[in-house]
């Protein structure tokens, strides 16, 4: 236990015991919404894992993410880089960073982007880019991408059938990114390999991460010729695209740099590619497994828009997010001392946050809509929302 104050005592989420321990093994999940179930029932809002405190509460996971004293992992792996350059109080706080970053060869690390920086960094980046994305901006997209759909699922059926998730999800978003940056989108299969190669080094399995290092470094050297050359080609150019947009945009004479541009541009190309095929992959699958519920909606396509934020709360394909603690912090009764890392659960707060109370449920009929965090909350709220 540890007092914050004369009177108010709390629970010390670094303390061992202190926390419901639950050994999550993505691999012994037959049914991820089960298990979140009954750990939720079992252990309350917050549980330890191996890997550090995990939230399951929706209202805990949403005050941790609008907190601007919590900071992203991936701005915690970025200060690392920078060591020499920041202040011992910092450069202590991260050093207790109870997470373990494997050293990554130089020239991967992570240039400054809107998900690698905080505090003013992170709003002047938001304030240069969110120009770009707004609900015009993806409404201009909207005739080629149903274009593009009907084209996949013309070719499914004129095969007469096929894998859904490699016909159609994995080659699906690609091209439309491809088009939102300028880029050439018949070169999709590159960056689908691109993307691949370069979120395989996020794998759990540290060994094969570590055998992988070399095709990730390849990948990503490749992947900067190629955007460097997008940025090349559009700057003074009249060609419509992303690209040429961010290197035009400026906010009272600043602007993005050349590596804050690049990091910028692989950002949206590879989150947007990855999240986007999986999340599609994921929606067909609950439609799938709730037949009488697709049925309905082929009926009433008015029903769409509730399908798609339920399926994004009740199947996300982002299920976790993590936070580092800039100063000791108390959530609920629950003290996280300076550098503790907590793993945020999208996934498992939507399911705990149903204003029926059976958030466990898919259905895409509810009475009362049931919010989701699929697109996070806070500062680094999902940039691409409208387009995804």
């Amino acid at each position: 236990m540890s007092k914050t104050n004369s009177t108010t005592v709390v629970t010390d989420a670094s303390a061992p015991g202190s926390l419901p321990f639950v050994d999550i093994r993505p691999s012994d999940f037959g049914d991820l919404v089960s298990v979140t179930r009954q750990v939720a029932t079992e252990c309350g809002w917050i549980v330890a894992t191996p890997a550090g405190p995990m939230v399951l509460g929706y209202k805990q996971a949403k005050s941790i993410l609008r907190d601007p004293n919590w900071y992203s992992v991936l701005a915690g792996i970025s200060m690392l880089d920078r060591m020499d350059s920041i202040s011992t109080d910092l450069e202590n706080l991260l050093a207790r960073a109870r997470v373990s970053i494997p050293e990554a060869p130089t020239n991967l690390k992570i240039r400054p982007n809107v998900l690698s920086v905080e505090g003013e960094d992170h709003l002047r980046l938001r304030r240069l880019v969110n120009s770009s994305f707004t609900s015009g901006g993806a409404d201009r997209l909207r005739p080629f991408m149903r274009q593009h759909a009907n084209d996949l699922v013309e070719r499914l059926c004129s095969d007469g059938g096929g894998d859904l998730i490699a016909n159609f999800c994995r080659p699906y978003p690609i091209p439309i990114i491809c088009r939102l940056l300028g880029a050439d989108d018949r070169d999709w299969q590159l960056f689908d390999h691109w993307a691949d190669t370069i979120f395989s080094a996020l794998d759990a399995d540290t060994e094969a991460v570590i055998a992988r290092l070399g095709d990730v470094t390849v990948a990503q050297q490749e992947l900067d010729g190629y955007i460097n050359r997008l940025i090349d080609e559009q700057s003074g150019s009249s060609r419509e695209g992303l690209i040429g947009e961010l290197v035009k945009n400026h906010e009272q004479d600043d602007r993005l740099d050349r590596d804050e541009l690049v990091a910028m541009v692989e950002a949206i190309l590879l989150a947007g590619t990855d999240t986007t095929r999986n999340q599609l992959g994921a929606t067909l699958a609950v439609l799938g497994d709730h037949p009488e519920q697709y049925a309905a909606l082929r009926r009433d396509r008015s029903l769409i828009p509730a399908a798609i934020e339920e399926s994004l709360r009740y199947i996300g394909a982002v299920r976790t997010t993590a936070r580092l603690a800039s100063r000791d912090l108390v959530v609920d009764g629950v003290l996280f001392p300076a550098g503790t890392t907590v793993l945020v659960g999208l996934h498992a707060a939507g399911l705990n946050e149903a204003n029926d109370s059976d958030g466990y449920r898919f259905e895409i009929e509810r009475s009362q809509s049931c919010p989701h965090l699929a697109f996070g909350s806070g500062a680094h709220h999902c940039l691409g929302a409208f387009l995804a």
